[in-house]
């Protein structure tokens, strides 16, 4: 994501806004244990783009970050050392507000208690506190050009693993000055993200499949490194909408090798022909692992939208072979009308409870405002409880917008608040959202924590 300035919403817009009357809530499958706003030193600033880690060590321990629209711009990070219900904005080495060049951020714990932030700017670099996300190093380049979408995560197998750092994702590929497919590039760090090799470069068979983001990237405690693409076949990039699926690529040798893609779920999706639509579904899949040590430990989930009947719908399906097979894809927006979800993500708590959070859009005929919407699994994603709102804002990215109708404007490419939205399950059951919602006067990074348990709804197909 590049070529883009800040976007601000006006009082017009706001006033707007609250005037809605909000559609009334189902009763919730779960419980709200604390709501805060993130980002209250910046009330002016858009914020875009949510990403969480939760320290493996201090289940209390959280960081969260986002791109900020603010006068400077860039990403800006948080951390709360009491389970997310007061955070404090992260500082540099010099006790200065911290704020990296660049977008597309990702964060991760390792197994030692260190953090680590990626952020995509002129160059890609890693950053790394030794306080839970309070204080910031000043950053280690991860060689390569142009990276999109990358990806940071941390060892946790014990031995060797633990002093691993991964960095995952896409960037493209020139060859005799003529640019050629997009390629996979992994870059692993051996000394705690103190310095990153370059990138080993990964490239399924283009007759087949193109590749067109690293979705996601998880690191097993077993040492597994499964990484998740959005692929197309060859053929599909004429059709309307595009027919793609997700793939998975696992390691087994700490992130040296890769074996071919297995293939995964399939998708539907629009592109360049129905530009407006295809952008509710730019966050692809998102994946989690269950290392709860119950009866499904291992179990590999994935969530994503598929435009299912001309609406992306949310859908989830898991596997418990590291991707060779799957369960049947079963949907969790059943009551969503003509409108779109968009941003799932999924995480899996300490009980082994699958928890899937999105932005919803059924309380707006128009399709523009979404609510942030929750659902969870006891079964292992078998079913799935019913949907419901987790807070009763809507929140509207375009609403007063001149330049709504402009694909390539700022506004209008982040009309779902960013392409991520930060969730992590916790060792003691239940759930924390790192998520983007309306504030007094522009959008702001939230955090919520839910308690859940799984439901009665099976919506396989």
């Amino acid at each position: 994501m590049r070529n883009i300035s800040a976007a601000f919403l006006g009082a017009a817009a706001i006033a707007a806004a609250s005037s809605r009357t909000p559609s009334p809530a189902p009763t919730r499958p779960f419980d709200i244990v604390s709501s805060v706003e993130i980002s209250a030193d910046e009330p002016l600033a858009r914020h875009i783009e949510s990403v969480l880690a939760i320290n493996p060590r201090d289940p209390n321990n959280l960081v969260a970050a986002s791109i900020d629209f603010g006068e400077d711009g860039g990403v800006v990070a948080y951390a709360s050392r009491d389970g997310g219900r007061s955070w404090s904005r992260a500082v540099d080495s010099a006790g200065r507000k911290a704020r990296f060049d660049g977008l597309d951020p990702a964060v991760a714990f390792a197994a030692d208690g260190a953090a680590y932030l990626l952020s995509d700017g002129d160059s890609l670099m890693a950053f790394r506190s030794t306080d839970g996300g309070f204080t910031w190093s000043a950053g280690a380049l991860v060689p390569g050009r142009a990276w999109d979408r990358p990806w940071i995560a941390g060892g946790l197998g014990g031995g060797a693993s633990d002093r691993r750092l991964y960095v995952a994702g896409k960037m493209p590929v020139t060859v005799f000055g003529h640019a050629a497919q997009d390629i996979i590039g992994v870059s692993i760090s051996t000394n705690r993200g103190a310095s990153f090799p370059s990138p080993e470069l990964f490239l399924p068979a283009p007759e087949r499949e193109l590749v067109n983001v690293v979705n996601d990237l998880v690191v097993l405690p077993d040492g597994r490194v499964l990484l998740t693409l959005q692929t197309f076949p060859p053929a599909a990039l004429t059709e309307t909408p595009l027919h793609g699926y997700y793939a998975t690529l696992v390691s087994l040798d700490l992130g040296k090798s890769f074996a071919p893609p297995r293939r995964g779920p399939s998708f539907r999706t629009f592109g360049h022909a129905r530009e407006g639509k295809s952008l509710f579904g730019l966050a692809g899949a998102r994946a989690a692992a269950d290392a709860s040590g119950g009866p499904r430990a291992g179990r590999f989930y994935l969530t994503w939208v598929d435009a299912i009947d001309g609406f992306y719908r949310v859908m989830a399906a898991s596997s418990s072979d590291a991707g060779m097979t799957w369960s049947p894809a079963v949907r969790l927006d059943a009551d969503a009308g003509a409108t779109d979800a968009s941003v799932p993500t999924v995480a899996v708590d300490g009980r082994g409870t699958v928890g899937v959070a999105w932005y919803d859009r059924r309380a707006d005929p128009s399709d523009g405002c979404y609510r942030l919407f929750f659902a969870s699994s006891s079964d292992g994603g078998a079913t799935f409880s019913p949907e419901a709102p987790v807070d009763d804002t809507e929140t509207c990215p375009l609403l007063g917008s001149k330049d709504a109708a402009d694909p390539v404007s700022s506004q209008y490419r982040f009309k779902n608040g960013g392409d991520t939205m930060g969730l992590v399950g916790l060792p003691g059951g239940g759930f924390q959202v790192a998520w983007i919602r309306q504030g007094k006067s522009e959008m702001q990074l939230w955090s919520t924590r839910l308690s859940a348990g799984g439901g009665p709804r099976s919506n396989s197909r």
